[in-house]
């Protein structure tokens, strides 16, 4: 049986929440200063306390709860707080599943790309080398290509093309910035690369290097505490059908 992302994320919800460590990130919406633009600190990415309730919301039994917790977060929200771009990815998955939500309201759709356009603008993600700006920029590729397909699939005709766009854009400089030679190198950290296995257009020949280097790889980033990292390459690994790197990534988390 194919297990969703949804299924797959209760079976290791458990073990990511036990790995979790409180501070191992710096906390979201800091802004960087210009005397210390490469500091970690300044860089918005997910504390570990909160991987368990983007898994939450992925597994959750209940998907038009998740679909109204992330729409009712989004109208309080509106654009005034900046945050990591890990609200389009759940939704999309629990609209996939709740029969009772064939469209999302277009409100909702906006919300979603003026917080990831402030984000995007406030952090400055494609100039960030550290392994917190790697992982950041992967997740805003990921919500970046699910807007569009909220867009596209659920929208009620709210163009999705701009999305798109600027997921792929924002993909193809990942893989400039840390793509050299023959390998994907670590411009900070074993995580960097770790990313790469969750952008769907990572060429096959790379999955394959990618695929030989993983377990080392995430054994690495969880010494470091990057609980995140190991949870993104692990689903990476699911998408690219490397079935047997992904069972021995959450055999490594349990």
């Amino acid at each position: 049986m194919v297990l969703t992302t949804a299924q797959r994320a209760i079976q290791v919800l458990d073990a990511l929440s036990r790995g979790s460590a409180a501070n191992s990130y710096p906390r979201p919406g800091v802004q960087r200063s210009a005397d210390q633009p490469d500091d970690p600190a300044f860089t918005s990415v997910p504390e570990a306390s909160e991987w368990p309730r983007l898994l939450a919301w992925l597994g959750n039994p209940d998907p038009g709860a998740t679909v109204q917790e992330i729409t009712s977060l989004l109208v309080t929200m509106g654009v005034a707080t900046p945050v990591l771009p890990s609200l389009a990815w759940p939704l999309i998955e629990a609209v996939r599943r709740c029969p009772d939500h064939r469209s999302v309201p277009t409100t909702t759709l906006a919300h979603l790309g003026a917080v990831l356009d402030r984000w995007e603008a406030q952090q400055g993600q494609l100039d960030a080398v550290t392994p917190a700006g790697i992982l950041a920029q992967a997740l805003l590729v990921q919500d970046l290509h699910c807007l569009a397909d909220l867009c596209s699939n659920a929208g009620q005709g709210w163009a999705s093309g701009p999305w798109s766009r600027r997921g792929h854009r924002l993909e193809q400089a990942l893989h400039v910035r840390l793509w050299h030679d023959s390998g994907y190198v670590d411009t900070a950290g074993p995580a960097d690369p770790l990313a790469m296995l969750l952008l769907l257009d990572t060429p096959a020949e790379r999955i394959a290097i990618l695929a030989k280097q993983a377990l080392k790889r995430c054994q690495s980033a969880l010494a470091r505490n990057q609980i995140g990292s190991v949870f993104l390459a692990w689903e990476g690994a699911h998408r690219h059908r490397l079935t047997d790197q992904a069972r021995q990534i959450a055999e490594l988390v349990r």
